[in-house]
């Protein structure tokens, strides 16, 4: 069985601790008051079986949704430690979190001592009527981009998630097998 270390992060108020509710499992929809996370929490939980290379494959995952908040900072690195997926997610409705977003960016996945392995972006439209107010900058281009519906398409949230995560997991099988290679 895998295991992958997944960091959530993004500006204050994104939805990063919504999705990685219902990623988790933790509840069965969305909801409820804002209560900004102090720090980082630690979600465990196992995928469903992923087809990854023609074999159906677990992994136990650990989803670390980081707080937004600037001033914990100072502590990405010790939150970062051996992730090897990333998830930034921002409003794209929000005049500031693509600006955000670009912070989050040069700090962990432009950084020559990350080990991440795969990274997406996921724009939580949390207002639909409003229109989207800046399109993210050109370092971004690389990364696959998805839009979520954390209020109406719960469904879609995790099958994104899926998508990712076999990204993720096909890359992790072809790193072992490279080191099983240079073992032997």
């Amino acid at each position: 069985m895998f295991k992958a270390k997944i960091a959530v992060l993004g500006p204050v108020k994104s939805g990063k601790t919504s999705i990685c509710n219902i990623l988790s499992n933790a509840v069965e929809r969305y909801g409820g008051d804002y209560r900004p996370t102090k720090g980082v929490r630690i979600l465990e939980f196992e995928s469903s079986y992923l087809q990854v290379n023609e074999k159906n494959i677990n992994c136990e995952i650990e989803l670390w949704d980081c707080s937004g908040d600037q001033k914990y900072k100072p502590f990405w690195p010790v939150f970062l430690h051996k992730t090897v997926g990333c998830i930034l997610v921002y409003d794209p409705t929000s005049a500031t979190d693509a600006k955000e977003l670009d912070l989050f960016y040069d700090c962990i996945v432009d950084t020559p001592t990350n080990e991440l392995q795969s990274c997406v972006v996921f724009a939580n439209n949390k207002e639909k009527n409003k229109r989207v107010e800046k399109k993210l900058s050109s370092k971004f281009d690389e990364l696959e981009h998805v839009i979520v519906d954390i209020e109406d398409d719960i469904k879609g949230v995790k099958s994104s998630f899926d998508a990712f995560l076999v990204d993720l997991l096909k890359k992790l099988w072809d790193m072992q097998y490279e080191r099983d290679d240079l073992i032997h």
